[in-house]
């Protein structure tokens, strides 16, 4: 580990760099680490050939090859204060006792370089196996593993306490269950003697941790309430498989939520665990229940036999649970569920929009196909007629086709033109030779033709006025002894 300086950190006044600046870093070890086994390694990378990093709140994790040996790079997400210091203290300490759990580990301040700038980086064994509720899901039917892993747990919580030393993060991602015995990973929040007096830096994953945890809460005897809850879950299920999928296990969590530390007597684990017909199920859960009610300081550890606490209060009874005054967070597997769900959504909707897009540009092209595909002969000759408005040829040739519709159109066009020079009664006598035609069509009611009948009546009914309007002039003129124009 390089020696803390009493300089001022430096990193302060940079900028920092994001989780994808540090995914393009580790594509380059030979020029980005200032570590020489590291330089020589490769990143993991994913089945698209990118890194794959393991992030959370505070760093991204990377698995690095280095020929002989895995490393575990753990490149931070924001400044810490006094982040150098609390390694070397919790580095020393480790050193000194050589507890079988622990990783070695060495806090890089200039670590690797992005953009010209060093910034901080730990470098750490990589622990092999899975981690706690990896191993859980895999011998949630093994009952007697359940109950040995929760043992040797206890061991771990004991050497831990002998040494005065909390590790401020215990949970399901901090653990792995190596061939070798339990090994834990995660140091930033760990307590040391040598750290005592100082604030927390975290303060650990709150599915674990007493609701009422602070800053100031940093002392040996950290560990204790997330202790009881994974050594109470690990009891549990071995006494009950089936509350694994009850209860979602994996999901973030293990049979305890933070929701469930804020409101125990509207949480649903609460009344399943306290009701359940297992009396070892149901004292472990009032247990945990008891200890939402002590100080902090007052948990006690994992040696103490669990009691039979006294004056809890009533739990709400089963689908009678209220949840207007709590609000429910929804779990990271709901999230997960809600976003594929979006996802296929999108995909649906971004399918049928092409699906549509496409079906429209399939009709227009089908449409200006048919449009170009003009008929020959004198089918041809007559629709060129019709186009250039020579509506007397088209009618000779469509009679000798025998096109009944052509006919309706070309005399319905004739009667607009004898419409349009005022010549009214031939307009009425084209208009109704034109319905002639449209009944005799084959599709004479359908509806395209009778829309297209009501409108040469009502043309027809204009023409029928203007008829009667000249005749009504012209008698009137008579009258007069004026010559009709």
């Amino acid at each position: 580990m390089q020696t803390p300086t009493t300089t001022t950190n430096k990193f302060r006044l940079k900028w920092w760099p994001s989780p994808q600046d540090f995914n393009e870093a580790v594509q380059t070890p030979g020029t980005t680490y200032s570590d020489s086994d590291l330089r020589s390694g490769q990143v993991e990378l994913t089945a698209l050939g990118l890194p794959r990093p393991q992030t959370g709140n505070f760093a991204s994790v990377y698995r690095i090859d280095c020929i002989h040996k895995y490393w575990a790079v753990r490149c931070f997400l924001r400044d810490i204060p006094e982040q150098q210091s609390r390694y070397h203290q919790i580095e020393t300490t480790l050193s000194e006792l050589n507890l079988p759990f622990f990783v070695n580990f060495a806090y890089l301040y200039e670590g690797v370089r992005l953009r010209g700038d060093w910034f901080p980086i730990l470098k750490m064994e990589w622990a092999e196996g899975p981690t706690l509720t990896e191993y859980m899901s895999a011998n949630v039917h093994e009952p007697n593993k359940l109950r040995q892993l929760a043992e040797e747990f206890k061991q771990l919580t004991f050497g831990l306490r002998c040494h005065g030393i909390a590790h401020g993060d215990l949970q399901h991602g901090n653990i792995i269950v190596s061939p070798a015995g339990l090994r834990l990973v995660d140091y930033d929040g760990m307590y040391v003697p040598r750290l005592a007096g100082q604030p927390a830096n975290e303060l650990g994953h709150p599915n674990y941790q007493h609701p009422a945890r602070k800053a100031s809460d940093f002392n040996a005897e950290l560990d204790n309430f997330s202790a009881w809850i994974i050594y109470s879950s690990l009891i549990c299920l071995a006494e009950d498989p089936a509350l694994f999928e009850q209860l979602d296990v994996g999901d973030d969590c293990l049979l305890f939520r933070q929701r469930d530390f804020i409101q125990p007597t509207r949480s649903r684990a609460f009344s399943l665990l306290e009701r359940h017909p297992n009396e070892i199920i149901q004292k472990y859960a009032r247990w945990i229940r008891s200890l939402l009610r002590l100080p902090l300081d007052s948990i006690p550890d994992l040696e103490v036999e669990p009691g039979d606490p006294v004056d809890l209060p009533e739990l709400n009874v089963p689908g009678e649970v209220t949840t207007a005054s709590i609000r429910m967070v929804p779990t990271a597997r709901e999230w997960r569920y809600f976003a594929l769900f979006s996802v296929v959504l999108i995909v649906i909707c971004a399918g049928l929009a092409v699906w549509t897009n496409n079906a429209q540009t399939d009709h227009a092209a089908l449409r200006a196909e048919l449009a170009t595909v003009r008929p020959t002969g004198k089918a041809g000759e007559a629709l060129s007629y019709y186009e250039t408005g020579d509506y007397q040829k088209a009618i000779g040739l469509y009679q000798q086709i025998g096109d009944r519709y052509k006919l309706c159109q070309c005399w319905h066009e004739l009667g607009h033109n004898y419409l349009d020079a005022r010549q009214y009664e031939q307009a009425y006598d084209a208009f109704g030779t034109a319905l002639r035609y449209l009944k005799e069509t084959e599709f004479a009611k359908e509806g395209r033709a009778l829309e297209l009948a009501s409108r040469i009546k009502g043309d027809r009914e204009t023409a029928s006025i203007g008829l009667r309007n000249d005749i009504r002039n012209e008698i009137w003129n008579a009258g007069r002894g004026r010559a009709f124009p």
